[in-house]
């Protein structure tokens, strides 16, 4: 019968789709996977940490959701242009989003800042930004990083400070003698647990855990974030965090 059809469509239209969904969220996990993999073996002195892959996995993410809303405005432009000319071909602009120019030479250089074909190297090279500064809450001395790596060796052996425990009395400085929050430094000076026991977790996974809202609220936090590592970099003085 025609009911009996329809369900039997109905239910392979949705074995289908979950068929699709375990095998989309199966190559982001090998995406993640290669991408960790390649950092553990460039940074040895890091290697790969627990809660990485929860910060890799917005990067990944946002580097996704930027190469979409690409090409949705390059498919608008294209087809306004192409209504406009009635159909010739456009000069300048790829398909991809790539603005075309020429050298001083005289030969055509392409220029793209998202190209789907580098997603994944792109996501590496931020999330080895990243934790340039993430390192030391993951117990780390990031390599490279000579002023931040001496600052640490030194904590290490003169008080024999781990550099997360250093990253937690900085931030407990920082809420008495900056946030001057009075309240909240004797709140936490007077907890029976050690404060970087609890500190670990938000920053080494950036407060994704510990806000509400989702998604949409985590990354805003995450680009005031990065607006203060900016500034502090272009200004080469601390910013109060």
């Amino acid at each position: 019968t025609n009911v009996d059809e329809n369900k039997y469509e109905q239910r392979k239209q949705e074995e289908k789709a979950k068929a699709e969904r375990q095998a989309s969220i199966a190559e982001r996990a090998a995406r993640l996977s290669q991408i960790l993999f390649v950092y553990a073996r460039e940074h040895p002195e890091v290697g790969y940490r627990q809660g990485m892959h929860e910060i890799l996995s917005y990067v990944l993410l946002v580097s996704e959701m930027d190469l979409l809303e690409q090409a949705i405005i390059m498919e608008r432009k294209n087809w306004r242009r192409n209504s406009l000319s009635f159909g010739q071909p456009n000069k300048g602009v790829d398909a991809d989003g790539s603005m075309a120019g020429v050298d001083s030479s005289g030969n055509i250089v392409v220029i793209s800042l998202l190209d789907s074909n580098y997603i994944l190297h792109d996501a590496f090279s931020l999330f080895e930004c990243i934790m340039t500064s993430l390192a030391p809450a993951y117990d780390a001395i990031p390599a490279g990083d000579e002023i931040t790596a001496s600052v640490l060796e030194e904590a290490k052996t003169e008080r024999g400070e781990s550099p997360m425990e250093m990253v937690t009395s900085s931030i407990v400085s920082k809420i008495r003698f900056v946030a001057r929050d009075e309240q909240l430094y004797g709140h936490i000076l007077y907890m029976p647990v050690p404060p970087q026991l609890y500190f670990a977790k938000w920053i080494r996974l950036m407060f994704g855990r510990e806000v509400a809202g989702g998604m949409k609220s985590v990354m805003s936090l995450w680009d005031a974030f990065f607006d203060l590592a900016s500034a502090r970099t272009l200004s080469h003085e601390e910013v109060p965090i």
